[in-house]
């Protein structure tokens, strides 16, 4: 199960082991971004879509295992002018 709430005023995920009640969160490496789920349309699946946005990084969609906490980027959307997200280095 994941729960979606705020932290300072950032989304945050936690997940939620409904069998054993254990709670992990995904955390972001940047200081001031948005996320919100995205579509899930599978109940039983080990991985949770999402969608990101920041001021380094253009609108993105994720998929979260929920096991490992890693996120894979499934699309992004395209920057005019030569956007380099190799090349940002404001990051905490």
């Amino acid at each position: 199960m994941v729960l979606t709430e705020r932290i300072h005023g950032l989304p945050q995920f936690v997940i939620l082991d409904p069998s054993t009640h254990a709670t992990a969160e995904a955390t972001f490496d940047e200081v001031a971004y948005t996320a919100a789920p995205s579509v899930n349309e599978e109940f039983d699946t080990p991985t949770f879509r999402y969608s990101y946005q920041s001021f380094l990084h253009p609108p993105s969609v994720y998929d979260l295992d929920l096991q490992s906490l890693k996120s894979t980027l499934l699309k992004r959307n395209e920057v005019l002018g030569g956007w380099d997200p190799s090349a940002t280095r404001w990051r905490v």
